[in-house]
């Protein structure tokens, strides 16, 4: 299986197409992604670099509720988008990415990975900050918190995707 390997940064848009032993088979980065304007070339750019049949996002914070990949829907998409303070430059670039790609490939599976994933499973005395609770978000003091690059599994999301992809290191 192919997946389409997704980061949508601040102001760049990072496009991977991995096979099924992860290899990279085909790339393409955009430097300054301005979304919606460049819907039409990306369509077509993405069907010229080969095929695929599920697509991974990206996404720097999951919240309190998603800490494993979790497949895409209407829900997943408002409440990623909620989450924007926590990742103001980022989070709405991501969600403008996946809004993007379900638009263009409805009838493909589309799955979250998290930069926060890794955190999730620290203990507190790891991942707390030294700061006020009175400054937290929603008693949070690790809220904001961006990493580098664990990796995530499709399988997480969804099992019956035979495919693990490394996320933020195939396309950072």
């Amino acid at each position: 299986m192919r997946v389409l390997v997704v980061n949508a940064g601040s102001s760049s848009l990072k496009l991977r197409v991995l096979g099924s032993r992860d290899q990279v088979e085909g790339e393409h980065d955009i430097e300054r992604w301005k979304t919606e304007e460049e819907a039409v070339e990306l369509a077509g750019l993405l069907d010229a670099m080969a095929t695929f049949e599920a697509v991974g996002h990206r996404v720097v914070h999951g919240g309190r509720r998603f800490r494993d990949p979790v497949l895409i829907d209407a829900d997943t998409d408002r409440e990623l988008l909620s989450l924007s303070s926590l990742a103001p430059l980022h989070q709405p670039r991501a969600v403008a990415g996946i809004g993007l790609l379900r638009r263009l490939y409805p009838d493909l599976p589309q799955v979250a990975c998290f930069d926060t994933e890794f955190h999730a499973t620290l203990p507190a005395a790891a991942s707390t900050y030294a700061l006020p609770r009175s400054g937290a978000i929603d008693g949070d003091c690790s809220a904001s918190v961006s990493t580098g690059s664990p990796t995530r599994t499709l399988r997480g999301a969804r099992p019956s995707l035979p495919v693990a992809a490394t996320v933020a290191g195939c396309v950072s």
